[in-house]
């Protein structure tokens, strides 16, 4: 056992998110897994201090087009692989999303995402 203690379950999906925080450049990263109160984003040596509060951008790319899900969120946990995050209150329709692709099959989570 590792250590970590979790609120909710999270899965291995890759999703583009967008890291807005102060005046850091807002590129993509990528999620190593997600949740429905947290997600560990994949960045090359984060640059983001613990406690920080940013805005987290899911970009969900599928077969009729691109959302954009903002999610306030936390920084919890800086690795060098990454930083974790901790999810503050977000819309119903983004829980309902996160639900859906928690809940999926993975071949169906990969053609949403193709």
């Amino acid at each position: 056992m590792n250590g970590e203690q979790r609120a909710s379950i999270r899965k291995r999906i890759p999703l583009d998110v967008v890291i807005n925080y102060a005046f850091l450049d807002s590129r993509r990263w990528r999620t190593r897994d997600i949740g429905l109160d947290s997600a560990f984003i994949k960045m090359r040596q984060p640059s983001l201090p613990l406690g920080a509060a940013v805005d987290a951008m899911l970009v969900l790319e599928h077969a009729s087009g691109i959302e954009h899900h903002h999610v306030p969120a936390q920084i919890i946990r800086v690795t060098k692989e990454g930083v974790a995050l901790k999810f503050g209150d977000y819309s119903q329709h983004t829980y309902n999303v996160l639900l859906r692709l928690l809940d999926a099959p993975p071949e169906y989570r990969l053609a949403e995402q193709a």
